[in-house]
């Protein structure tokens, strides 16, 4: 037998489009947000036109997020809503092939604030040590310099860390409690561990 593709596999759909099944929750900014962050955690940031493999494997990683992020992509999921969007898609005319204007990181970002009990200290454990700005490249492209950097340091202060310098077990600390925060942050430093362990891993 001749290897063939799926008609499944072959129909596309924008990232556009599939943010609006999120939007009439999260609303249309936020959606696009959390679409272009789990893109850029499946390297997939220059697809424009998903296969529906890609746009399921977006909706899967945001069916993981906590609170209604995670949510609302669970439902999208249960309702077979994108099975029902490729299908509009792949009979639509050709779709222009121009790129969108660039998302615009978030305006803010409401940081909490650490809490009066430290974290208990992460143990210093043989490793690459990882400098400010090297935690920064994760996670500035969001959330942007001055508000990545204020998340350095509140959260190295939680485990009880000074910097400049931290250990692979330091930072993976730092960015699981960042996940655990409401908000903007928590989405994006759920994406954030995620390359980390990828870029990092034991």
């Amino acid at each position: 037998m001749s290897g063939s593709t799926s008609p499944l596999l072959q129909r596309r759909v924008k990232r556009t489009a599939l943010a609006a099944l999120l939007a009439p929750t999260l609303g249309e900014e936020k959606s696009q947000e959390v679409v272009e962050l789990a893109c850029l955690t499946l390297d997939l940031n220059a697809v424009d036109n998903l296969r529906s493999d890609q746009a399921l494997a977006i909706l899967d990683l945001l069916a993981e997020c906590p609170g209604i992020v995670g949510v609302v992509a669970r439902f999208v999921k249960l309702r077979g809503e994108l099975a029902g969007l490729t299908r509009r898609e792949s009979s639509a005319p050709p779709p222009n092939t121009s790129r969108p204007a660039a998302l615009a990181p978030p305006k803010s970002t409401t940081l909490p604030s650490p809490r009066h009990r430290a974290e208990a200290p992460v143990a210093r454990a043989p490793g690459p040590d990882l400098k400010t700005p090297d935690l920064l490249a994760f996670l500035a492209p969001s959330l942007g310099e001055e508000k990545g950097l204020e998340a350095i340091a509140a959260y190295a202060a939680k485990i009880e860390v000074s910097g400049p310098t931290y250990t692979r077990a330091e930072a993976l600390r730092m960015f699981e409690l960042m996940a655990q925060a409401e908000g903007m942050l928590g989405v994006v430093a759920r994406f954030v561990r995620a390359r980390f362990i990828l870029k990092f891993p034991l």
